[in-house]
């Protein structure tokens, strides 16, 4: 989640990040000061979106985290710019993992 947060940093962007396991629980989210009153609402829907689709389905703003084939949760971002740079943030939170 910190890499997450520090990636918006370096975009410039106020976000709301979200991270669910498979069962679509809410295990971790932070909503950066000044971010807008809807991305915690939106963040936490794409990232439930994207631990119960998997891989099959892409959406913007969040991605699953899969080891070994197998979801084992997600994790999504809101209140960039663009989709793309909300993904870019969930990208840089999920490779921290790693």
């Amino acid at each position: 989640m910190a890499a997450a947060i520090t990636r918006a940093h370096g975009l410039h962007a106020l976000v709301s990040v979200a991270v669910c396991n498979s069962d679509g629980r809410l295990i971790a989210f932070k909503r950066m000061e000044g971010a807008a009153g809807m991305t915690d609402r939106t963040c936490i829907s794409k990232t439930l979106a994207a631990a119960a689709s998997g891989p099959r389905v892409p959406s913007r703003g969040a991605i699953p985290i899969v080891r070994d084939g197998v979801v084992w949760g997600a994790c999504g971002v809101s209140g960039a710019d663009s989709g793309e740079r909300d993904e870019d943030c969930a990208r840089a939170g999920i490779a921290a993992l790693t």
